[in-house]
């Protein structure tokens, strides 16, 4: 059996890059007319291939920095976790929670609760 590690670090791709990927892989002519499609659309690009990744990673970070909630759907091969965005008081609210059912969490077989409230009290120290 065959494995594929596509957790493996590229530079980013340029624009003609991006484009050239979008044309191979989509029914879209360039990466921005991908990005400027209707507000109900999403692409869905299964990650059979790097650069099916490259390119849904690709939309996804241009719709952050665009404000644009839309992500490409991976189709269920994707394991990756959907990033979360949260407000401050949100972060607040699930450190709370995380610290008030710690043992609860442990016991059901999360792992990963001090890993979790690590990160998550990281990030809000040097926020403020």
């Amino acid at each position: 059996m065959t494995t594929t590690n596509y957790n493996v670090p590229h530079t980013p791709p340029t624009e003609a890059d991006l484009d050239q990927l979008t044309r191979a892989l989509t029914a879209f002519n360039t990466f921005r007319e991908l990005l400027e499609t209707s507000d109900n659309y999403r692409p869905t690009i299964y990650q059979t291939t790097p650069d099916h990744v490259k390119l849904s990673d690709a939309y996804d970070l241009a719709q952050i920095g665009r404000g644009d909630p839309r992500r490409t759907y991976r189709g269920k091969r994707d394991q990756r976790p959907v990033p979360v965005t949260l407000t401050m008081d949100e972060a607040r609210q699930l450190m709370d929670f995380l610290n008030y059912h710690e043992d609860v969490l442990v016991d059901g077989g999360w792992d990963h609760v001090e890993s979790a409230q690590e990160k998550l009290a990281d990030a809000l120290k040097a926020v403020g």
